[in-house]
């Protein structure tokens, strides 16, 4: 069911790979008292239904992967990209173990005592969830600043008036467009001289305007 397949599809997009999943799908079989043994199974068959059903997600965070990684063995160290509303991101990661002091079961952590080294492991792996995650921020920031009512947020819900879903359910989907008519992906792999990867389809972001359950 949904509590059992949200997590594979979601870490998915965060690049998570197949042993990942496995590991995840045996973690919540084990905590429901269920046969944990065909958890590999069960995570082989996600893999392959968000492959046949979403096949553009595992095609993202692979370019993603790829480009960032090359780019990390040429000596870059900081990836950066504007998002459209203008907002700079950006993703560094330095192994900080060299300024922790430890004591038995007590650390403490000076920093600059000495230049922390890159921790690639941890810059390409994390390249793909965080710049997902700018584009959903963006999304979150732009529909904020589009509504003239009251709003509040949740994690990544949005929740208004009564009186105001209409205006705010609109707002949702204008900014949505608005969001992916932007090209971040090209943005950041102008940023490290790279190609834009290039998707087959025919999917375009306005069908957001007519979509039921973009957003409910």
């Amino acid at each position: 069911g949904r509590d059992m397949s949200k997590n594979p599809v979601m870490i998915t997009g965060y690049g998570a790979g197949i042993d990942t999943i496995i590991g995840n799908t045996a973690k919540y079989l084990t905590s429901k008292n269920e046969d944990a043994s065909h958890a590999d199974a069960i995570g082989k068959a996600y893999v392959a239904a968000i492959e046949a059903n979403a096949g553009a997600v595992k095609s993202l965070t692979g370019a993603l992967k790829g480009r960032v990684e090359v780019a990390v063995k040429n000596g870059s160290t900081r990836f950066e990209w504007t998002t459209a509303d203008g907002f700079k991101a950006s993703t560094e990661y330095r192994d900080i173990e060299c300024n922790r002091i430890r004591a038995g079961v007590f650390s403490a952590l000076v920093r600059d005592m000495n230049k922390a080294p890159l921790d690639e492991v941890k810059t390409i792996g994390a390249m793909a969830p965080n710049f997902v995650h700018s584009i959903d921020a963006t999304h979150l920031r732009m529909v904020v600043n589009a509504c003239n009512h009251d709003l509040v947020t949740v994690h990544d819900s949005i929740g208004s008036h009564a009186a105001t879903y209409f205006d705010t359910a609109q707002a949702i989907r204008e900014q949505f467009v608005a969001v992916h008519a932007y090209d971040a992906l090209g943005n950041l792999c102008d940023n490290m001289q790279m190609r834009t990867p290039k998707f087959r389809g025919d999917y375009s972001a306005s069908e957001a305007l007519q979509s039921s359950y973009i957003f409910s």
